[in-house]
C-alpha cells in the first residue's frame, strides 16, 4: 500500500487551512452542480437563455478539466501500490504530482488503445469516466491528505498583531490583479493559429477513427498526439471548453512543481524565488492559454527530471527510474522534439549506473529495461506508424515531404521542385501574376547572416529584440532567467550540477535548431530553479531589495500587457452573447490580429445555413489551414509554400483540364487562397521562386476555370466552373 500522508492535530486547529479547503471544495461543488444543470439543459427539462447556457458550458468545461486531473491523481495512487513504486515512500506535494503523472500515463495508454481499436467515441469515454469514478474519490482523498500534510509542517506561531491579516490580504489582492487577466482568457474561444490549424482538427480526426491514417500532404496530422487524444476525450464529452482550462491548470502545476523541486534541491527561500521567476515567464502563460501542447511537454519533462534528480542520491530506489521512464514516455508522445529529452536523460542514467552495469547488477539492469519499456510503450507507436507508412518516424524531418501522383507513384517534393524552378516563366509573366493577387507588389528582403542562421544563442539580442524570435506577440523574456548560468559558481552540489548540465545541453540542442523561443520553454523551469538558488545565496540586503523590486516589476509588467490584451479582446461581448463565437472571432482574429480567415468562415457557414452551399462540398485550401470552425469539409495546406497546389500541378503535369478532372473525382468544388500568407512568406528569399511559380499557374487557372465568389480582406474563394 502506498505511503499514507500523516495528519496532525495542529492542522485541525488551523483556521486558514480549514477555510481554504472549504472554499476550494465549495467551488468544486458549484462547478459540479453547474455541470449537472448543463446536462439537464440538453434534455429540454430546464429552459434557459443562450447566455446562461454559455456560462454553464464554461463551468462544465472547468469541471471536466479539474475532474480529469483528480482522476489521474487517484489512478496514480493505485499504481503506487505496485512493489517497485511502493518502496519509494514519497509524501507531501511530490507524492501528489507523481500520482498525477503516473495516472496520466495510464489514461494515455487507455485512450491510445481505444483509438487503435477505432472505439474512441462517446460511449467508450463515458465508460472510462464511469470506471475512473472510484479513482476520482481516491484522488480527492489524496489531495486532502497532502494539504493537511503540508500545513502540518508550519509549526511557528506568529505573533498576534494588527498586521496578522493585513499582509495576507494585500498579497491576495495583488495576486488577483496579476492572475485575473489570465483566468478571463480561459473563458474565451480559441484564437491561436496552431490550435485552429491542427491541434483541434487532429483531436476530431481521432474521434473519426483516423489515428492510424497518415497524410503525407499535411505533415501536422502525422505528429505524435498524446495530448490531442485528451482533447478528443473532451470533444467526446461535448467539453471543448475544458481544453484551455486543462492547459491553464497544468501551467499552475508547473509552478508548484518548480517550487517543490527547488525546495528539495536547496531550501524554502530558493523555492519561493524559483516559483516566482517561473511565474514571471510570460511565455508559459501565453502558451497555456491556447490548445497548444508545449505546456504539457514542459510539465512532464519537469517531472521526468524531478524523478531523475530525486533518484541520484537514492539509487537503491529503482522505482524512481521507472517513473522517469514513464514521464519521458509521455513527452515522447507529445512532441517529436522530446527525442532529445529522452537521449539526454537516459544517457545521464547510463553514466551514473555504469559501475553497476559492469558488475551485472540484476536490479539495475531490470530497472533500466523497465524504464526503457515505459518510454517505448505506448509512445513508440507514433514513430513506428510513421516509419511503416511514411518511411520516416518523425516525418517529414528526415525524409522531406512527398506525395503520390495519379498512378500511385511516390514523388519527392523537394526534388520535383528543383526541376520546376529551372523552368521559371519570364519575369514579365510572373509580375502579371503577382498583380492579379496583389495591388501593391510584395516586399522582398535580402538574406543576412542573422536571417540565414536563426538560433537562440545571442541571449542579449533575444532580450532586446524579442520580436525577432517569435511569431506571436510573446512579451520580453524574463531577464532573471539569465542568473541560471551563474549556478556552478554558487553551488557544486551533485544534483545541481546534473540539473545544470542537462538544462544547458538541451538549450544548446534546441537553440541550434530554431529561432523560436517557445521551443525552449521546457528548460525555463530549470533556469528558474537555478536563478532562485543563486538569488537565495545573496547576502547583501540592498541587492536583495533591488532584486525583489525587479521581480515584482517583471510580474506586473507582464500582467499589464495581459490586461491590455483582455481589453482588446473584449471578452464581455462574447460572454454576454452579444456576439456569437464566429462574430467575436471576426473582430479579434487569429493570433489577435488576423481577421481574414474568421470573416471567410462566417461567409461560408452562412451560405451553408441558407442552402447556397452544400456541407458535402470540399474546399481545396492554398496557404490556409485554419478551417476548424467550417461546417463543410476542407483540405488544409501547411508550410511556407503552396504545397497543395504545387502537388496538383505535378500530378497533372501543369495541364489545367487534368487538374479539373482530378478535383471532380475528389468532389472538390471550391478553391481557397490566403493571399496575405504568401505575402509574408515571400519576404524569405528561399521561398520567393517556389511561391512565384505556384502563384503564376494559380492566377492563370483561376481566370480560366473558376468564378470568384468571395474576395474580401486577403482571402479568395473561387468556385469551379461546371
Amino acid at each position: 500500500m502506498a505511503k499514507e500522508i500523516p495528519i496532525t492535530d495542529k492542522t485541525a486547529n488551523n483556521f486558514i487551512t480549514k477555510l481554504a479547503i472549504k472554499i476550494i471544495l465549495s467551488l468544486y461543488i458549484v462547478l459540479s452542480v453547474a455541470a449537472f444543470v448543463y446536462f439537464s439543459s440538453h434534455t429540454n427539462l430546464i429552459p434557459m437563455s443562450a447566455q446562461l447556457e454559455l456560462w454553464l458550458h464554461l463551468a462544465y468545461g472547468y469541471w471536466i478539466a479539474i475532474t480529469f486531473l483528480i482522476i489521474q491523481i487517484g489512478l496514480g495512487r493505485l499504481l503506487f501500490r505496485l512493489p517497485l513504486l511502493k518502496e519509494i515512500k514519497l509524501d507531501g506535494f511530490p507524492y501528489l504530482i507523481f500520482c498525477l503523472g503516473c495516472g496520466f500515463y495510464l489514461s494515455y495508454f487507455f485512450l491510445l488503445v481505444s483509438a487503435w481499436l477505432f472505439q474512441l467515441n462517446s460511449f467508450t469515454v463515458f465508460l472510462y469516466i464511469l470506471m475512473a469514478l472510484p479513482a476520482a474519490l481516491l484522488g480527492i482523498k489524496t489531495i486532502k491528505e497532502v494539504v493537511f500534510f503540508i500545513t502540518s509542517k508550519k509549526t511557528r506561531n506568529p505573533k498576534k498583531n494588527k498586521t496578522k491579516f493585513l499582509v495576507p490580504l494585500i498579497v491576495v489582492i495583488l495576486f488577483l490583479v496579476w492572475f485575473t487577466p489570465f483566468f478571463i482568457q480561459t473563458l474565451t474561444p480559441n484564437t491561436d493559429w496552431d490550435g485552429a490549424a491542427y491541434h483541434l482538427p487532429s483531436a476530431k480526426r481521432f474521434l473519426e477513427g483516423k489515428i492510424t491514417t497518415v497524410d503525407p500532404t499535411f505533415p501536422h496530422y502525422n505528429f505524435a498526439g498524446a495530448i490531442n487524444l485528451v482533447y478528443s476525450l473532451f470533444f467526446a464529452l461535448n467539453a471543448e471548453t475544458a481544453i484551455v482550462p486543462f492547459n491553464f491548470l497544468t501551467s499552475i502545476f508547473i509552478i508548484l512543481t518548480v517550487y517543490s523541486l527547488a525546495f528539495m534541491l536547496w531550501d524554502r527561500k530558493a523555492a519561493i524565488w524559483a516559483a516566482l521567476i517561473c511565474a514571471a515567464v510570460n511565455l508559459l502563460w501565453e502558451v497555456s492559454l491556447t490548445p497548444r501542447i508545449d505546456t504539457f511537454l514542459t510539465f512532464y519533462f519537469l517531472l521526468a527530471c524531478y524523478a531523475f534528480l530525486f533518484w541520484i542520491p537514492r539509487k537503491e530506489k529503482s522505482g524512481l527510474l521507472i517513473i522517469t521512464g514513464m514521464m519521458l514516455g509521455i513527452t515522447m508522445g507529445i512532441k517529436f522534439t522530446a527525442v532529445f529529452f529522452v537521449v539526454i536523460i537516459f544517457s545521464s542514467i547510463l553514466i551514473l549506473t555504469f559501475k553497476e552495469i559492469k558488475k551485472n547488477s540484476k536490479l539495475i539492469l531490470i530497472s533500466l529495461i523497465l524504464s526503457a519499456l515505459a518510454i517505448a510503450i505506448p509512445s513508440g507507436w507514433w514513430y513506428v506508424r510513421n516509419a511503416a507508412a511514411l518511411g520516416d518516424p518523425i516525418y517529414p524531418l528526415l525524409s522531406g515531404r512527398f506525395f503520390y501522383d495519379n498512378k500511385g507513384n511516390k514523388i519527392n517534393f523537394d526534388v520535383t521542385l528543383d526541376k520546376w524552378l529551372k523552368k521559371m516563366p519570364p519575369e514579365k509573366e510572373t509580375s502579371a501574376a503577382m498583380e492579379y493577387f496583389y495591388e501593391t507588389p510584395p516586399s522582398y528582403e535580402e538574406a543576412t547572416p542573422a536571417k540565414r542562421f536563426h538560433h537562440l544563442f545571442i541571449i542579449w539580442d533575444i532580450l532586446t529584440n524579442p520580436e525577432k524570435y517569435q511569431r506571436n506577440p510573446y512579451h520580453e523574456i524574463n531577464i532573471f532567467l539569465l542568473l541560471f548560468f551563474l549556478l556552478p559558481f554558487f553551488s557544486r552540489k551533485k544534483q545541481l550540477l546534473w540539473l545544470y548540465g542537462i538544462s544547458l545541453a538541451l538549450y544548446i540542442i534546441i537553440g541550434s535548431q530554431t529561432y523560436l523561443v517557445r521551443y525552449a520553454l521546457p528548460v525555463f523551469p530549470f533556469f528558474s530553479i537555478g536563478a532562485g538558488i543563486v538569488i537565495s545565496r545573496v547576502r547583501s540586503k540592498a541587492l536583495f531589495i533591488v532584486l525583489s523590486m525587479g521581480l515584482c516589476f517583471n510580474l506586473f509588467y507582464f500582467s499589464y500587457f495581459e490586461w491590455l490584451k483582455v481589453s482588446y479582446m473584449q471578452p464581455g461581448a462574447y460572454l454576454s452573447q452579444e456576439k456569437s463565437r464566429i462574430e467575436w472571432l471576426t473582430e479579434v482574429g487569429y493570433n489577435l490580429k488576423l481577421q481574414d480567415t474568421p470573416l471567410f468562415i462566417k461567409y461560408v457557414n452562412e451560405k451553408i445555413d441558407n442552402g447556397l452551399m452544400d456541407k458535402s462540398d470540399i474546399l481545396f485550401m492554398i496557404g490556409e489551414s485554419k478551417g476548424n470552425l467550417l461546417k463543410c469539409r476542407y483540405l488544409p495546406d501547411a508550410g511556407p509554400l503552396p504545397f497543395n497546389w504545387l502537388q496538383e500541378l505535378k500530378k497533372a503535369k501543369t495541364n489545367y483540364q487534368q487538374i479539373i478532372d482530378n478535383f471532380r473525382k475528389r468532389k472538390i468544388e471550391y478553391i481557397v487562397v490566403n493571399k496575405a500568407f504568401f505575402q509574408v512568406m515571400l519576404k524569405e528569399p528561399k521561398n520567393r521562386q517556389p511561391i512565384t511559380y505556384g502563384l503564376y499557374h494559380l492566377s492563370r487557372f483561376l481566370k480560366k476555370h473558376t468564378v470568384i465568389v468571395y474576395n474580401k480582406k486577403e482571402i479568395i474563394l473561387a468556385k469551379l466552373i461546371k
